[in-house]
């Protein structure tokens, strides 16, 4: 049709068989925001403020001092534990006091499931994929709080965060003519059993503790990126 200068029957065909169902698309969006409303805490007067991120650890940090306080925030992801870990420090004479929140534009509803514990789970509005994710936080000689969507940090010297996410999506082939395929790329738990495992894998996490964590975050990252050096003189 296109060749033979009929774009708008071209154009027609190609709505009608060369697309799936976009009801099933899905949509290419964050999962959600993870927030640290700290009280009584603000820029002015802030020195040294750095930001960096370090290639051969794959750690992000953020330091700086505010009155007499030195704030240092660090990051990584472990793919060995299947978490995002963040390390939250203040040495000084002041003390760390925040409320930690995570929304999202997806379907869910962030849950406080514990004094420590939030939790964002639900589903994607048009493909139905599931997903479940839970953050959970551990304060050091302070205490942390938990009310409705967030949690309240209070008087900590160190924080540290643990969050895991899953959804149901099976990563493998998928034959349209298999009757016995009855998921879709999908896994096939219930909402309860996809929450229990992303659960287990923060759970784990805290269990092991930040300093084992990251030590083997580091062995395994750099396993796979000293291979090969580069000096560009």
């Amino acid at each position: 049709a296109f060749l033979a200068g009929n774009i708008s029957q071209g154009e027609s065909w190609c709505g009608s068989y060369l697309v799936g169902d976009s009801a099933g698309y899905g949509a290419y969006q964050p999962w959600g925001d993870i927030w640290f409303d700290y009280k009584n805490l603000t820029a002015d007067g802030v020195a040294n403020y750095e930001r960096t991120l370090d290639l051969t650890t794959a750690i992000s940090n953020v330091s700086f001092t505010k009155d007499g306080t030195d704030y240092t925030r660090e990051f990584f992801i472990s793919h060995d534990d299947n978490v995002l870990v963040g390390r939250l420090e203040a040495e000084g004479t002041a003390t760390l006091n925040f409320d930690v929140r995570f929304t999202s534009k997806q379907s869910g509803t962030t849950v406080a499931v514990s004094d420590n514990t939030l939790a964002l789970c639900g589903a994607v509005p048009d493909n139905q994929l599931k997903y479940a994710s839970y953050i959970i936080v551990v304060p050091e000689d302070g205490t942390v709080k938990g009310a409705t969507d967030r949690l309240t940090v209070e008087n900590a010297t160190a924080v540290t965060v643990y969050v895991s996410a899953a959804t149901d999506y099976k990563n493998v082939f998928y034959n349209p003519d298999d009757a016995t395929d009855t998921y879709y790329y999908r896994t096939g738990e219930s909402d309860e059993a996809l929450a229990a495992r992303v659960k287990a894998d923060v759970d784990s996490a805290v269990t092991k503790g930040y300093a084992e964590i990251k030590e083997d975050h580091i062995s395994d990252y750099k396993e796979l990126f000293d291979r090969v050096p580069l000096e560009l003189g």
